[in-house]
């Protein structure tokens, strides 16, 4: 899923530490990865576009 320059942005903030071109790498990981962890960056990201 590629977009704008800013799209690369806000997805790299969703998965926070890790930069989106490591997370091409590191998909399986990232699935393998505390849910609580991934859902806390959601959460805030949603509550921002809210």
């Amino acid at each position: 899923m590629q977009g704008k320059k800013t799209n690369s942005k806000r997805q790299a903030f969703v998965i926070g530490p890790i930069t989106k071109r490591e997370a091409r790498h590191c998909e399986f990981k990232q699935l393998i990865a505390p849910s609580e962890y991934t859902f806390q960056h959601l959460a805030e990201a949603i509550d921002q576009y809210l």
